[in-house]
């Protein structure tokens, strides 16, 4: 297989999943009923698009730090800041599949990712703010229940043993 027609087959690939996403959203926004097992599909890939922006975005402001600094000590402008991307690849035991996330959300949980990156907000209040944005979006796709984003952070945080231990206090 060529590379040529690698890339179309990505294509089609990523324009069905923006597709499936605005399917839904469509859907929902016309009262029509949603095929259940889609919706979840969709939601879980969305979860994973969304840690995955978190820590491109960590890694790229990172980057981008380091580049402004170079710039700067050599009297150059500075490079244009970096974007999340818009598709990722997530790998399931079932395959690898695109997930969409629109521009608006993901250009936020990347400027979060960056803020938790360089240190001007806590881990904690990135995940809250990331799961704010979660939570929107899982009420636009019509999910019953909150799917829990940067479970990642908060074990590397020891947030969820607090979780956990508050919540066995509590019964």
């Amino acid at each position: 297989m060529s590379l040529f027609s690698r890339s179309k087959g990505n294509q089609r690939a990523m324009a069905q999943a923006k597709g499936e996403f605005e399917k839904i959203l469509d859907a929902i926004k016309e009262d029509k009923r949603v095929d259940r097992a889609l919706r979840s599909r969709i939601a879980f890939r969305t979860r994973s698009h969304i840690d995955l922006t978190f820590i491109e975005g960590a890694k790229k402001a990172e980057i981008y730090d380091h580049l402004c600094l170079q710039a700067i000590a050599q009297g150059e402008t500075k490079p244009e800041p970096p974007e999340p991307a818009l598709f990722k690849v997530i790998k399931t035991n079932t395959g690898n599949f695109f997930a969409y996330l629109p521009k608006e959300p993901a250009d936020k949980i990347f400027l979060i990712a960056g803020l938790y990156q360089t240190m001007e907000i806590s881990g904690e209040k990135a995940i809250e703010k990331v799961q704010a944005i979660a939570d929107e979006i899982w009420e636009e796709l019509g999910v019953a229940q909150s799917l829990q984003c940067l479970r990642f952070l908060a074990t590397e945080l020891g947030l969820e043993d607090q979780e956990e231990d508050t919540a066995e206090k509590a019964s």
